[in-house]
This record gives structure tokens, C-alpha cells and sequence, in this order.
């Protein structure tokens, strides 16, 4: 079993809930989503790994994870539009990380005036049929919960 933990606190969705159809219909995987709560200010690592990839944009990375998941953890829809604003990235490519370490900074409020959504999406980008994901979403989580578990 594979764990994988909230990086924010929040509601947790499931994808098809969601207003981009590129997660909504799992075209990069699967996963969840969560609705930040209103005191959210700092993404968290989902697992432990190494982050693989920080986008330009800082809105996004990805992170392969000690047990071989590919991790994307992306914030809000259309915020590759803002250029960056809204986020501070606290790691870099290359970085060895552990649950619940601070990787990212997040005004969520200027994403949400300014983006299409602030919803952030934990996706398992090498997925396979294979793979069960449990808990079920609609609930609330705070960072470091259980957000699901793959096997």
C-alpha cells in the first residue's frame, strides 16, 4: 500500500468535480482534489521522494516518491496566466523531501480573484488499472492527513 497525504488543508473532491476537464477526465492520472480552506498559506509534500520537476511558473511540481509514485501536486486552473504571481517556491528540482515538508508559499485569495479556480490537484501521473485509490474525497482534511492510498 502507498500512501498519499493532503498537502493543504481543506475539502477533498473527486476529480470529476472539478472545473478543468484536463484533470476532471484524468488525462494526466488520477488522484484527488482539494478546496483550500481560508487559512491555507503553504503547500506541503504529499509523500516522501524527490521532487522531479518545479514548474516555471512555480504553480506546479512534480515528485517521484521512495515507493515509485509520480507525484503531480498542481495549484488552482488557468494560473499559469499569472506568471508566477500568488506563489514562492520553498524547494528545488533535485531536492530530497519528507511529508508534510513546506514546498511551496500560496496567496490563495489573489489566485482565487485571479485565476479560474485555486483547487489543488494530488495526482498520480503514472497510474495504472491496476492502481485501487480509497479514502473516498468529500471530506475534510488538514495537511498530513491520509488523502488516499493506492495499490
Amino acid at each position: 500500500m502507498k500512501s498519499v497525504y493532503a498537502p493543504v488543508s481543506g475539502k477533498a473532491l473527486a476529480l470529476e468535480d472539478t472545473v478543468d476537464p484536463v484533470f476532471s477526465e484524468k488525462m494526466l492520472g488520477d488522484g484527488y482534489a482539494i478546496e483550500p480552506d481560508k487559512q491555507a498559506k503553504i503547500i506541503h509534500s504529499p509523500v516522501t521522494g524527490r521532487i522531479a520537476v518545479v514548474n516555471g511558473q512555480n504553480h506546479a511540481l512534480a515528485i517521484t516518491s521512495e515507493d515509485g509514485l509520480d507525484v503531480l501536486v498542481h495549484v488552482g486552473v488557468d494560473t499559469v496566466d499569472l506568471n508566477g504571481e500568488g506563489f514562492k517556491m520553498l524547494c528545488k528540482a533535485g531536492e530530497n523531501v519528507e511529508v508534510g515538508q513546506p514546498l511551496m508559499e500560496v496567496d490563495f485569495k489573489y489566485i482565487k480573484a485571479y485565476a479560474t479556480d485555486n483547487t489543488v490537484f494530488v495526482i498520480i501521473t503514472n497510474t495504472t488499472k491496476e492502481m485501487v485509490f480509497a479514502p473516498t474525497p468529500y471530506r475534510t482534511v488538514t495537511h498530513q492527513d491520509l488523502l488516499y492510498s493506492v495499490r
